[in-house]
């Protein structure tokens, strides 16, 4: 039995569209991380682990960020996420140190971090009956078109790396407008001294490990993905694009996953999910050589990702208590941020030692191992 769909409240559209401002920024840096690191001739194993910095330091930040957002208040930790972010950008303008790009990527993660549990954590205290997957799926995809749009800008900037950064900058800051009007509606929650990261992650085993293999695929597919386009002979330009399609495929399939998976078993969506994309993953490598095959793979590709993560954000909310939500949603992004470190770092690996399509190994791999997994945890009646 379902629930009669209530309204949305205002707060949620504006923080909706703020996630989605935000995201543009790293759809930038999507592209233009892994490019600038390719540019200073590092292998692709030396540039998978420059990046899974900026995923690990979720990892290093879980213990303490239910204290920081319990003190700050969703509404001042997501100014500081944001000028935070805007902040490391202009650091990195002239930085060709690689030690100084390991040190400013941590604390972009950590910044990164921040904002994106504020965010989370406003969505799930909102009181969204009957609608709660649809406006999971709707904020999800806020975030996939905000990272849609961050190559298609790169686009009309061309090679300059400094307005490349200045941009990405301008765009994190723009997020910040939306949110200053809702200061008042704010949720106010009391944060556990500690984080119950143990409590929450064994009383969710399922949607913690779709985390982690979620992770892997989400975090470590885009980094690559250009690199891999351009490995296959693509252009720059057609090769940036792929990330586009990847995260229109959220943007537009997201919410008709999300709609359907308030009248199915979320289990049974999220399994489905990772069985369309492990068969994308098989289907890569024949298809990159026709780009507009790429694309279309690509958009059912993150169509499916998108399930993946609305339904997991989806049943945290459904879960746990109140009270538990933060710790919930700390231990879903530790969850997807160690996915997205291992798998940053394995495909950068893979790609080294087995060429461009290393990168279908891991993904393939770790798909294999979710539904190992998943078959011994779920029983279908």
């Amino acid at each position: 039995m379902t629930n009669k769909p209530g309204k949305v409240p205002f707060s949620i559209i504006v923080v909706i569209l703020a996630a989605a401002m935000a995201e543009v920024c790293a759809g930038i840096n999507a592209v233009l991380f892994p490019v600038t690191l390719e540019s200073f001739e590092l292998s692709n194993s030396l540039i998978g682990v420059i990046l899974s910095v900026e995923v690990a330091s979720v990892v290093v930040l879980s213990p303490y960020i239910s204290q920081i957002i319990g003190k700050l208040g969703l509404f001042w930790a997501t100014i500081l996420g944001t000028i935070g972010r805007a902040v490391i950008l202009m650091l990195l303008i002239e930085t060709d140190n690689l030690l100084a790009w390991v040190v400013l990527l941590f604390l972009f993660g950590v910044f990164s971090t921040i904002l994106a549990i504020a965010f989370q954590t406003w969505v799930n205290f909102a009181r969204l009956p009957g609608v709660r997957g649809f406006v999971v799926s709707i904020f999800s995809a806020s975030q996939a078109i905000g990272i849609a749009l961050g190559p298609v800008i790169l686009q009309f900037i061309g090679d300059s790396r400094s307005l490349a950064f200045t941009t990405s900058a301008a765009v994190t800051l723009i997020a910040m407008i939306p949110i200053l009007f809702i200061k008042g509606e704010a949720p106010r929650f009391e944060a556990n001294d500690k984080p119950r990261l143990g409590f929450v992650i064994k009383n969710g085993k399922y949607v913690m490990f779709s985390a982690v293999v979620g992770g892997i695929t989400f975090y470590g597919l885009p980094s690559f993905l250009t690199i891999y386009g351009m490995d296959a002979g693509l252009s720059l330009e057609q090769s940036s694009l792929l990330i586009t399609m990847f995260m229109l495929g959220g943007l537009i399939l997201g919410p008709a996953i999300g709609y359907f998976s308030d009248k199915f078993e979320r289990t049974q969506v999220i399994l489905l999910s990772f069985l369309i994309s492990l068969l994308c993953s098989v289907f890569l490598p024949i298809s990159i050589f026709e780009i507009i095959a790429a694309y279309a793979l690509l958009f059912v590709w993150g169509g499916a990702m998108e399930g993946v993560s609305s339904g997991g954000m989806t049943m945290l909310a459904e879960i746990y208590r109140k009270e538990d939500q933060v710790s919930a949603n700390i231990a879903y992004s530790l969850m997807d941020a160690l996915g997205g470190t291992i798998g940053v770092i394995l495909i950068g690996l893979a790609m080294d030692w087995h060429g461009s399509e290393g990168l279908v190994y891991v993904i393939v791999g770790s798909a294999l191992l979710y539904f190992n997994f998943a078959l011994t945890q779920y029983k279908v009646e």
